[in-house]
Formats: C-alpha cells, structure tokens, sequence
C-alpha cells in the first residue's frame, strides 16, 4: 500500500525524483509511488511506475545517525569499487545521502527482504 506524503517523506522523494531517476538514466514525466517496507524501522521502496525503476531509502536515527548512515555508505562504495557488484551474491549500489532526514538511498535488491527471512528463522525456531 503506498505510503502517504509527509513532511519527512517529502525530500526523500524530492531527492529520488530530482538527483537519482535522472542519474540512472529515466526520464520524466515522473509516476513516483512510497511503499514502508518495513513495520519498524523507517525503510522505504520508492518506486517510479512508468520505468519500474526501485530504489530504497534508509532512514536512520538517534544521536549517531549520521555516522553510522556515512560507514554504511562508505563501506557499500568500497564493496562495489572491490568488484562485489555483480552475480547472485552482491551487495547493493548505494546512490546517494540526505542529511535532513538521514537517509541512505540505494539500489533495491531482488527477492525478498530481510524481515522476511528473520520472522521465518523465528517461526521455524
């Protein structure tokens, strides 16, 4: 269900629709939708409809969010720059930051999600 516009959604979209669609190559008009893709922490699909393009934005809080957001960038650039960007076992292509909110956007990587597989490991015991 998509996520409704709030004032903290509103400059991760602005930044998905101004910095990142362009960049990777869509071109507009613009059919952008937000989906919360995770129940409790602030993790977003932004979704361009008319390309399929999907991108998913990080949020990050607390007194060291900005550091924390900065290694985890950091450390996805020097994986990719290393060669671990192709193949089944890959990491994402991180994009680019926003300091207000903090917010790390990178490539949505294929299948399902990470809450997926830990509520599994939780059921199965």
């Amino acid at each position: 269900m998509p996520q409704p516009i709030t004032p903290e959604i509103t400059p991760i979209l602005e930044t998905f629709v101004g910095e990142i669609l362009p960049a990777v190559g869509v071109s507009s008009p613009y059919n952008p939708v937000v989906h919360r893709l995770s129940r409790t922490k602030k993790v977003y699909l932004l979704v361009e409809r008319n390309s399929g393009t999907e991108v998913v934005a990080k949020v990050y809080q607390g007194s060291h969010a900005l550091e924390v957001r900065d290694r985890e960038f950091a450390n996805l650039k020097t994986l990719v720059e290393l060669g671990f960007c192709k193949g089944s076992q890959r990491v994402v292509c991180p994009y680019t930051t926003l300091n207000q909110p903090v917010v790390l956007f990178m490539e949505r990587a294929k299948g399902r999600d990470l809450d997926h597989y830990i509520k599994w490991a939780i059921r199965r015991g």
